[in-house]
């Protein structure tokens, strides 16, 4: 959420500021210095360690992991043939010098898979607070985001704002302009593509809707975020924006944007000019993000910077990880590499201005 520049400080938008080929099992490299020789099994995975900020970069002499004991390497370049002593899922670590070790499930035997590290260099502190935030049962604080594309519906009468949690709110006679709505679309179009990283695709569809004034408007619809501007959201509450988004076990399944309509519409070269951000801002909270402190990012409550480097960056990390994955690199126990599994656990709602 953002509080209105003429006012308040705080609240969201306040006036405050591989390469290379297979090895043989274990790789044809040595271990690095002072390691233990790898004892290969017959079941045999290969494929490549890359850096989860850039695939073209292999990630050198990685140690896999499994039950105690360790199978194998990566060559220099990030490539693998490692031999599992279990066939099917292998619950695996892997560390390496320079990255953050990751845990994660490997299906013996395969082939071709591509696996991600992610740098010690990558503010991870920063990442868990945008990402790894929604208390999953038995695992605590875990990564959560959408896994399939979201539908986009963008309602074009201004609506009367009661309160955050409300479940629908009154249309007014006011109408957005046809150049008001397209400068919203473009905007969540191309933050969703940003914080997305661009896996997710395009949103499934994106549409809008002309309610009758005097009628309710439904915020909650499975598989979507609606986007809205309200009257009175500033005055009520002293945000900009706000926005509503619901999780079930770490998978983000619908979400809901308030803007306000005095902020929103306003042709104050003061406030237009947080016009982008802001909504960049509220779409990464229906998007799972939450606020982001100590370092710039479009997730700063202020909402005043549109997605930077580390933004892209974080957004890469998360859609590579599987909801749930949790700090400080591991995924959950059912989670067979890079893939994330459905669910169709109830909803919990969160929100956040």
């Amino acid at each position: 959420m953002v509080v209105l520049a003429a006012l308040a400080v705080a609240g969201c938008g306040s006036s405050g500021s591989g390469g290379g080929s297979p090895t043989s099992p274990g790789g044809t490299q040595p271990p690095p210095p002072g390691g233990p020789p790898p004892s290969p099994g017959p079941h045999m995975v290969t494929g490549s360690v890359v850096s989860a900020l850039d695939d073209a970069a292999g990630a050198a002499n990685v140690a896999f992991t499994a039950a105690d004991t360790l199978v194998g390497h990566s060559d220099p370049g990030g490539a693998f043939a490692v031999g599992f002593h279990t066939s099917g899922t292998n619950r695996t670590t892997l560390t390496a010098e320079g990255f953050v070790t990751r845990e994660t499930g490997i299906a013996a035997p395969g082939s071709d898979l591509r696996l991600s590290l992610i740098p010690s260099s990558f503010d991870l502190a920063a990442f868990n607070q945008m990402f790894r935030h929604t208390q999953v049962a038995g695992t605590g604080a875990a990564l959560a985001r959408w896994t399939t594309p979201p539908a986009l519906v963008i309602e074009r009468r201004v609506l009367q704002f009661t309160s955050t949690g409300a479940t629908s709110y009154t249309a007014l006679e006011e109408t957005l302009t046809d150049a008001e709505v397209s400068a919203i679309i473009a905007d969540m179009t191309d933050g969703y593509a940003i914080l997305t990283a661009g896996r997710l695709g395009t949103f499934e569809s994106v549409t809008t809707q002309l309610t009758d004034p005097g009628a309710e408007v439904t915020v909650s619809h499975p598989g979507t975020i609606v986007v809205t501007r309200q009257a009175g959201l500033t005055g009520a509450s002293g945000f900009w924006g706000y926005a509503r988004w619901a999780t079930s076990v770490g998978a983000v399944t619908r979400g809901f944007i308030m803007l306000d309509r005095n902020f929103d519409s306003s042709t104050n070269p003061s406030l237009s000019q947080y016009h982008r951000s802001l909504r960049m801002h509220e779409l990464g909270h229906a998007l799972g993000c939450q606020h982001v402190t100590g370092r710039d990012s479009v997730m700063n409550s202020h909402a005043r910077i549109v997605p930077n480097e580390f933004d892209r960056q974080a957004a890469r990390i998360a859609m590579l990880r599987p909801p749930g994955n949790r700090a400080p690199d591991i995924d959950p126990p059912t989670n067979i590499a890079t893939t994330a599994a459905r669910t169709t656990q109830p909803v919990t709602w969160h929100g956040a201005h």
